[in-house]
């Protein structure tokens, strides 16, 4: 095969990803995922903050 073939169907394959991501990413059946992965970022995690004297038994401070 020469050169031009391969960058040509390199390219075609490219552009076919492409075509795939997008009409999968459009697609209606993926709008109600889409809409709840965009509020992860604002819903409530339960953090656990250390308290001071946790950090201070650890260090060995005040003994």
């Amino acid at each position: 095969m020469d050169w031009i073939v391969l960058r040509t169907l390199g390219t075609v394959v490219s552009f076919s990803v492409f075509v795939g991501i997008v009409v999968w990413a459009y697609a209606r059946n993926q709008s109600e995922r889409f809409n709840q992965d965009a509020l992860i970022p604002f819903q409530e995690d339960e953090v656990s903050v250390p308290l001071m004297t946790d950090l201070e038994n650890r260090s060995g401070a005040h003994q």
